[in-house]
């Protein structure tokens, strides 16, 4: 069996290494002293950058993936027909995965 993996960045994952195996990342955004950032892809705030600023005392907000990026990814793996594994950490620690439940009605 054949399926495509989607995570957010919330695994941590190089970006490399996710290309070379074919994993697709949603990125989250965080704001940092009144600036928005990425997660995900080009101009993104790294994970030292971000530990690095935490350090000397800034105190970043996180905003999860909104449904809609979930709906516009889950629609177009499955209109090429292709089956798709989440992988999302448990929803006790984390809000992704109550967002992309909605997914249920539509699939």
């Amino acid at each position: 069996m054949t399926f495509a993996i989607l995570t957010d960045s919330t695994a941590d994952l190089d970006q490399n290494w996710a290309k070379e195996h074919q994993v697709t990342i949603l990125g989250l955004t965080i704001e940092l002293d009144g600036t928005v950032y990425q997660t995900v892809g080009q101009g993104q705030l790294t994970s030292p950058e971000l530990l690095e600023a935490m350090k000397n005392g800034a105190k970043p907000t996180t905003s999860q993936v909104n449904v809609g990026q979930f709906q516009e990814t889950f629609e177009q793996f499955a209109k090429e027909g292709t089956s798709l594994l989440y992988v999302a950490f448990h929803q006790f620690y984390r809000g992704p995965i109550r967002v992309q439940s909605w997914h249920e009605t539509w699939f």
